[in-house]
């Protein structure tokens, strides 16, 4: 740092003033900030020289210590650097010893907090920014719910643009600080005795004004796009889980990443089927003699037909058990089972034949 020359960097003579000091300062520090130079390199260590020079030779008994050892020359009216360096001492530490602080160091604090505040201001409405997340309803057939499926979406959400990359602003323009806000992106309104706290309406919350909006999303950052995306849904899943799709949510601003979709699974009921835990209920009607002799009939499940067999003397409320025909347990292997509730059916007419043997069959 000591080898640097700092006049040089800042473009001015030894015997520059304050005012020319920070004059030429403001000159170099709109030319070479980084948000007028976004990926150059060379500007950002230019920018940090003109700050570093800057912070030394504002302060007097810097720039003293530094003219002191490396120049040999006069400060300003042709006072002696010697003098004038145990003439600021001296000053410092009386006012320190009386108020805690040196007020030659009050000026170059104020003015380095207004160029840097209006810097933070700027950069902190463009450091990147995670999109927002969505979520979003689908429905899902039962049968498919409980045996897993491949789900095809179209999405309509925002993503970045892909000209200004989620500034807003068109290459090459330039940015100001909103005066309303300073920058702040927020102002305080108050109601009676209340304050309050609202996105400035003239910047719409940024902090900044762009010279010239981006002509592909017209200053928004994102344009609206569609997309179709497959998701898995994994067998048994329940009624309510959400599913995250990661980066399938809104577009984020300044380059940052995208949000992610969050999808609110709800499954459509079923004529047949009803759902306790892992295991599958439903109910069939036999006929009253089928259920007196027993029989096989041929029943559905969420994997297709398969037989029961009606064991002979079965009553109506009799529960029936399919094992393994539930929903595949999300927790460890095998799957739960299905339970089938028997009702018995009698037929609303009978001939004389059939009257004649029912009356035979309750004689004996």
């Amino acid at each position: 740092m000591a080898k640097k020359n700092y006049y040089g960097i800042l473009e001015i003579k030894q015997d520059a003033s304050v005012d020319e000091i920070k004059k030429a300062f403001r000159k170099l520090a709109v030319k070479y900030h980084p948000d007028k130079n976004l990926g150059d390199k060379t500007a950002e260590e230019r920018f940090k020289e003109i700050t570093e020079a800057y912070d030394i030779l504002c302060d007097a008994t810097k720039r003293a210590k530094y003219d002191r050892k490396f120049h040999s020359t006069r400060y300003q009216s042709g006072v002696d650097f010697h003098n004038f360096d145990d003439m600021a001492h001296y000053q410092n530490d009386t006012r320190k010893s009386k108020r805690g602080f040196a007020f030659d160091d009050i000026w170059a604090n104020i003015f380095r907090s207004f160029w840097y505040r209006k810097s933070n201001a700027k950069n902190r409405h463009r450091v990147p920014r995670r999109g927002k997340d969505v979520k979003r309803e689908i429905k899902i057939p039962f049968d498919k719910a409980a045996r897993g499926c491949q789900v095809l979406l179209t999405v309509n959400h925002s993503k970045t643009c892909n000209v200004c990359y989620g500034s807003g602003a068109q290459p090459g323009s330039e940015y100001q600080t909103c005066l309303h806000c300073n920058g702040r992106g927020m102002i305080n309104v108050r109601q009676g005795r209340i304050t309050l706290r609202r996105p400035c309406p003239y910047c719409l919350g940024k902090g900044i004004f762009i010279s010239r909006l981006c002509a592909n999303c017209n200053g928004n950052g994102t344009v609206q796009s569609f997309q179709k995306i497959g998701v898995k849904i994994p067998p048994g899943i329940r009624d309510g889980t959400r599913i995250r799709c990661r980066g399938d949510g809104e577009g984020g601003e300044y380059g940052g990443p995208n949000g992610d979709l969050y999808l609110i699974v709800r499954l459509e009921p079923h004529k047949f089927f009803t759902r306790k835990g892992d295991d599958i209920y439903c109910e069939i009607d036999i006929d009253f003699v089928k259920a007196i002799l027993g029989a096989t009939v041929n029943i559905s499940t969420i994997y297709g037909k398969v037989n029961l067999v009606i064991p002979p003397h079965t009553q109506t409320g009799d529960v029936l058990k399919l094992n393994g025909m539930g929903i595949a347990k999300g927790d460890g292997p095998g799957r739960g089972h299905q339970y089938v509730k028997v009702n018995i059916t009698f037929p609303n007419h009978l001939t004389p034949r059939q009257r004649n043997l029912l009356e035979q069959f309750y004689q004996e």
